[in-house]
């Protein structure tokens, strides 16, 4: 993910940021895992981009 994409005379890169809840550990509801996982991947968003983080209350 760190190398540049080239296409002509553009290059473009690429950032990965990842959210992580872990069954049944967080919970043991789908929608809430996802909601929880959602919530780490929009804080390690805030806190820099390009990195991964594992929800915590």
């Amino acid at each position: 993910m760190k190398s540049p994409i080239i296409i002509g005379d553009n290059t473009f890169f690429n950032t990965l940021s990842i959210g992580i809840s872990v069954y049944p550990t967080d919970d043991s509801d789908l929608d809430k895992i996802m909601l929880k996982a959602d919530q780490a991947l929009y804080d390690a968003k805030r806190n820099g981009k390009n990195t991964y983080l594992r929800y915590t209350k």
